[in-house]
């Protein structure tokens, strides 16, 4: 699959390095240009993007797509950034709170930025004392 994202050229590059490629996944806003040297340049027929980057995307071309038997598939993807660190130690660090220990302590045993703890805490929307048990 390719993942289109990033200049203009870049992009033109990679069209060109994979003719027979079917599948696109376009992640930035992309011109009439893009799309039509990824239809003259490829063989996809199935093109993912998000809600917000689709609507973008002029209703002409969209129609075009449609009508050249390209399939358009929106996905959903959660906004932001992934989280950095596993359940598990958030879990770890909750529980140390309950305990009373410090973030500062908590952040140099798990190795886990201070702010992250002062986070977790602020969304579990407890006082140190009154955070949940992760059971």
């Amino acid at each position: 699959m390719l993942e289109l994202f990033g200049k203009r050229a870049d992009m033109f590059e990679l069209i060109d390095s994979n003719p027979n490629e079917v599948e696109a996944r376009i992640r930035t806003k992309p011109s009439k240009a893009v799309f039509f040297h990824l239809l003259q340049r490829t063989k996809v027929s199935r093109i993912l993007i998000t809600r917000g980057i689709f609507a973008t995307v002029p209703k002409k071309v969209s129609d075009a797509l449609e009508s050249s038997s390209v399939r358009i598939e929106i996905i959903e993807k959660k906004a932001g950034r992934p989280a950095e660190f596993e359940t598990e130690k958030k879990l770890l660090a909750l529980g140390m709170l309950r305990e009373g220990k410090s973030a500062k302590k908590i952040s140099q045993a798990l190795g886990v930025p201070t702010t992250s703890i002062y986070a977790w805490k602020r969304r579990s929307g407890k006082k140190s004392s009154e955070v949940p048990d992760s059971t």
